[in-house]
């Protein structure tokens, strides 16, 4: 978080540009670069750079969760004479990661508008997304502590499906955003697909009123997204920016989903109780 606050005030300080770089595609598109003017400095749309903290925060917290929850699963493990379950914190790793490339590239992008930046943005969003998309299967299948083997072939399907959609960012440049949205729709049908074949015990961990309210406020950023790109709801040198929001309210949203994993995730600490008083989310 530090580092990221550091990089944003170094480039509002410092002189220079990104003419040496590649433009992102939307300055050539007819929607342009989202409401926000864009400056001739190295910090190009500051509110669209800064609200992207909302994913560095995300990443931290949920990072600092699996941390917690790896000690209390050794304690457990001890106890008991059982491996520590490994998919629940490889899914923490990648989630906390993800979110922080997301946050991390998303700055990048607006605070240089550069194609190198569009692409580490669009790259971070989909890791964000195909992570519980892959995770809801691996859990549909999983009803016992599962194992390394488990373990690396989800981290194996989450490198090459990511991949592959960076492939489709970085080749149709134009598409980025469809995939985008196909990417959420194959979520949304891994987790109904995960509740319909998975055991009680697994739909009773997840809890419906998180993963609605997390659907909710994404709705909610996409309507705002679209205002904003449209010109519906545009102030180009408003400090608010409806883009900016979108990056709030979807730092937002990728945290809740995370807490709706969190109990399928980590199984063994909400039967053993160990969880409860401490747990972040």
């Amino acid at each position: 978080f530090s580092t990221s606050v550091f990089c944003i005030l170094l480039l509002a300080l410092a002189d220079g540009n990104w003419n040496a770089f590649e433009p992102a595609t939307c300055l050539v598109s007819p929607l342009g670069c989202f409401c926000e003017r864009p400056r001739d400095t190295l910090l190009r749309q500051p509110t669209n750079t800064v609200t992207n903290l909302s994913f560095t925060i995300a990443g931290i917290l949920i990072l600092m969760e699996g941390i917690q929850q790896w000690g209390k699963s050794r304690e457990i493990a001890k106890k008991t004479d059982k491996s520590v379950d490994s998919l629940g914190y490889v899914f923490n790793a990648t989630c906390g990661v993800a979110n922080l490339i997301l946050g991390l590239g998303s700055m990048w992008y607006h605070a240089s508008l550069t194609f190198v930046g569009q692409f580490i943005d669009n790259a971070g969003m989909y890791l964000v997304v195909l992570g519980p998309a892959l995770f809801a299967l691996k859990s549909s299948r999983n009803t016992e502590p599962s194992t390394r083997t488990a373990s690396a072939r989800f981290v194996l399907e989450y490198i090459l499906s990511n991949i592959f959609a960076g492939y489709l960012a970085f080749t149709y440049s134009s598409l980025r955003r469809h995939v985008f949205l196909l990417l959420i729709v194959f979520a949304i049908l891994c987790e109904m697909y995960a509740r319909f074949v998975g055991n009680e015990e697994r739909r009773r961990q997840g809890k419906l009123v998180k993963i609605v309210l997390s659907a909710a406020v994404m709705i909610l950023a996409f309507t705002i997204w679209n205002l904003d790109t449209y010109g519906y709801w545009c102030d180009p040198d408003s400090v608010l920016q409806g883009h900016g929001l979108w990056h709030v309210l979807t730092g937002v949203s990728s945290f809740l989903l995370y807490s709706y994993y969190h109990p399928i995730a980590f199984p063994e600490l909400i039967q053993n109780r160990m969880g409860e008083g401490c747990s972040i989310v």
